[in-house]
């Protein structure tokens, strides 16, 4: 007796592919058009499935056309599943149902092949559906030939379009579409689905171990399946968080943790012991450094949820939380080492990663956290323009200013202006007789006259003028003005003394 061949694996991908609109996950608003369009007979011509991978569009599409054919749909507009029109597409040998990969079938030749078999009616089911995947691929000689078909189709045809790139699509392309946009799946929603996969197997898990999964996955729930379907092979009884992050070749959580010890201690040589150590276990570069800017996120989250309330050690000890990380950072040291991380997240690629550039990355790290900031020089220029006006110097003290005087009435400066002839004669005599005898000499002096005999008068007769007063500019007789003029060199002052005690660091920061 010959014995029965062993049933064939399935990826757990394709296993629990969705098969009813309840059971997708993550896109109501798209599920209830579809279901109002089934139950209210409105039915577009071309619908377009877009979005990142793994969201679950072609799953959408296929089961949608399902529900378009059933001939049993359920009072919520859910395929029976069990009508020959299901079974035709649940096996995948429906001929009505024409699905063409666009990245290897991608020129006019193709798409002209496909649209010849379009004026033939179905044979089983109610509509002829055509679904292209990855339809970005095409050439634009194909979607020309596509244009006037996908504009116009016969009725008894509907055409479903699905890519990872909209961008790339022609206008004229996505304006004849009915569109939808299938977002990215939260962790929580694939820590979920993770779940009712291993309660249906009888394995445990640890809680981290599904998280990390899901967020390895970014926002893919076929590729969080793939990982789970992977790590069931590796840990068959107990899924745990080490041996995922073996798996899949990710920094430990305690490495971050030397980190931060490292940056605390000022420890400039720790980055080239660390990288050679981490190169050696095979820890994949551009992962720890994705990581990395996740731990220093994470901090920075966490001080700011504490606002500055969390209390530094007396003695430093290697963390083992990130709440004892915390503690050997500043909240402007945090914002700085993830500003680094993340512009070196930006500048490099998967590819042109070293581990000099992670060596080169720690060391800025470590010797940030000693790096003066734009607002410390700020305040050293306020510093400066105090001691300039006080005559002091307290930049080792910037919290206590001197206390502010008020300002001191400044003397009125003399003005040399020359003074009239009469004015210098009346002020450098005091006797009356002689102030008499002054004649006021004008610019164009008549010709003398003979000189008359003298009248005799009493000193009590004579009237001397009076002196007259110093000219004085409108700045001499107002104070306010002198102390303005005074500021201006006062800041000067302050500008030439900032120069030098800085030493160029604030034209260059």
């Amino acid at each position: 007796m010959s014995e029965k061949p062993a049933p064939s694996y399935r990826a757990l991908s394709q296993k629990y592919r969705p098969q009813l609109f309840s059971q997708v996950c993550h896109q109501a608003p798209i599920i209830e058009t579809m279901k109002n369009a089934l139950s209210q007979e409105r039915l577009g011509h071309a619908y377009l499935f877009s979005g990142t991978r793994g969201t679950g569009k072609t799953s959408l599409a296929r089961l949608f056309a399902k529900a378009i054919n059933c001939t049993n749909k359920t009072s919520d507009t859910e395929p029976c599943n069990q009508c020959p029109s299901c079974q035709e597409m649940l096996k995948g040998s429906c001929l009505d149902f024409l699905e063409m990969d666009a990245a290897s079938n991608r020129g006019i030749d193709d798409i002209r092949a496909l649209l010849e078999t379009v004026a033939y009616k179905p044979s089983l089911l109610a509509k002829k559906i055509y679904l292209i995947d990855e339809v970005h691929m095409l050439t634009k000689e194909a979607f020309n030939a596509l244009l006037k078909t996908l504009e116009e189709p016969p009725s008894h045809v509907l055409f479903f379009l699905a890519t990872t790139e909209r961008h790339k699509l022609p206008a004229t392309i996505i304006s004849r579409c009915q569109r939808f946009e299938l977002g990215k799946i939260p962790v929580h929603v694939i820590e979920k689905k993770l779940t009712s996969i291993l309660n249906d197997f009888s394995i445990s898990a640890q809680d981290e171990a599904l998280k990390l999964i899901a967020v390895h996955a970014e926002g893919s729930l076929r590729d969080a399946e793939s990982i789970l379907d992977q790590m069931l092979c590796l840990c068959q009884d107990n899924l745990t968080k080490e041996g995922v992050e073996l798996a899949l070749g990710l920094p430990q959580e305690m490495l971050f943790f030397q980190i931060d010890y490292a940056v605390a201690q000022d420890d400039l040589a720790f980055p080239f012991s660390f990288v050679e150590t981490m190169y050696e276990k095979g820890v994949h570069l551009s992962h720890f450094l994705s990581s990395l800017a996740m731990h220093y996120r994470s901090l920075c989250k966490q001080a700011l949820l504490k606002n500055n309330t969390y209390e530094k050690p007396a003695t430093l000890t290697l963390p083992t939380t990130l709440d004892q990380a915390l503690t050997l950072y500043s909240q402007n040291h945090l914002f700085d080492c993830l500003d680094l991380v993340t512009k070196k997240c930006a500048s490099f690629t998967e590819n042109t990663l070293t581990p000099m550039d992670i060596e080169v990355l720690l060391l800025e790290i470590i010797r940030s956290k000693n790096r003066r900031s734009n607002s410390f020089l700020v305040e050293q220029i306020l510093l400066l323009k105090k001691d300039v006006t006080f005559g002091k110097k307290s930049l080792d003290s910037p919290q206590k200013l001197p206390p502010k005087l008020p300002p001191k009435p400044a003397a009125t400066p003399a003005i040399n202006m020359p003074k009239p002839f009469s004015q210098l004669t009346l002020e450098t005599h005091d006797n009356p007789n002689i102030i008499a005898t002054v004649a006021t000499v004008s610019p164009k002096a008549a010709p003398e006259k003979p000189k008359q005999p003298e009248k005799t008068t009493s000193p009590a007769q004579v009237q001397p003028k009076q002196p007259k007063k110093p000219l004085q500019t409108q700045e001499s007789k107002d104070p306010s003005k002198i102390m303005d003029i005074e500021k201006k060199v006062l800041q000067e002052q302050k500008l030439w003394f900032a120069a030098v005690e800085l030493g160029g660091n604030l034209s260059k920061e």
